[in-house]
């Protein structure tokens, strides 16, 4: 219990110190160490930074991994991108798991698991075929000269 009341204050001190950052700026895996009184790569120091992060997104700030530095407070405007870039990692996600269906060794499969393969096989089918629709639509919409963007539209 002790140990639980302990991480709270750590994630709750580095998202304190998020806080009084700027758009842009960069929090360094040493500074973040010496605040939460943890050494970098442990599972403390990964479990505050994941509590500070989700904590932080509520309020509409959001950190961002920099490789090798530390995490950096996430321009406004940057939110269209990296919302983007969940998606398709979502989408690369459900490849996978089409991919483990489509080669999944069905005749040795029993009747049941291939009636279930089949099942959803066809369900993940329409899901891939629509999430990556949509994702190619998201970023068609991204672009700073899309269509529909007010200052693209002629009078």
């Amino acid at each position: 219990m002790n140990e639980l009341i302990n991480n709270k204050k750590k994630w709750e001190l580095l998202y304190d110190k998020i806080m009084g950052l700027n758009y842009g700026d960069i929090i360094s895996h040493g500074e973040i160490a010496i605040i939460l009184d943890e050494p970098y790569d442990t599972n403390i120091y990964r479990a505050a930074i994941a509590r500070a992060k989700k904590s932080l997104l509520k309020i509409g700030k959001f950190i961002e991994s920099v490789n090798g530095k530390g995490y950096r407070v996430v321009e406004p405007d940057d939110y269209n991108k990296l919302t983007i870039s969940q998606f398709a990692q979502g989408v690369k996600k459900i490849k996978k798991g089409n991919d483990i269906l489509t080669y999944a060794p069905t005749n040795d499969m029993s009747d049941i698991g291939r009636d279930i393969h089949r099942n959803i096989t066809d369900r993940c089918n329409i899901i891939y075929a629509s999430v990556t629709s949509s994702c190619v639509e998201l970023n068609l919409l991204s672009k700073k000269n899309h269509a529909l963007l007010p200052q693209n539209i002629r009078n």
